[in-house]
């Protein structure tokens, strides 16, 4: 697990967001089972434009780099389940291990594929081996 966010690194990611903000590219990228898609690509254009404009996503995505809720973990006293695909490209699934290892009795569901939008590709429990 990655300590602290490099500055630099922060810093290119928010202003390559913002300025990929409003195309779709930033949502889409997240859904690699519609990549080729042009009504998803079309979809997640507009979810873009309605939601967010690109300076405010990127000062969000300045603001996320700096939470850190590693500390908090094992203080949850809650169900908690972490679904996370093995492929994600936007998150490791290193880190949903991670997560589901330091939250009190949380339960881990792994699933195949690469997309990070839950609702998107495969959704349901993973296959028996």
């Amino acid at each position: 697990m990655q300590e602290v966010a490099d500055p630099a690194q922060v810093g290119e990611w928010a202003s390559r967001t913002a300025r990929a903000w409003g195309s779709g590219a930033v949502f889409g990228a997240r859904a690699a089972a519609l990549r080729d898609n042009a009504r998803y690509r079309d979809w997640a254009a507009r979810m873009e434009r309605h939601t967010c404009s690109a300076g405010a996503v990127g000062a969000l995505c300045r603001w996320a780099a700096t939470i850190d809720v590693r500390p908090l973990l094992a203080g949850l006293r809650v169900p908690a389940l972490v679904i996370h695909r093995r492929g994600d490209h936007s998150v490791p699934v290193a880190e949903g291990r991670y997560l589901a290892g330091h939250i009190p009795d949380a339960d881990y569901a792994e699933l195949p594929g690469e997309d990070h939008t839950l609702f998107v590709g495969i959704s349901g429990p993973p296959s028996a081996p």
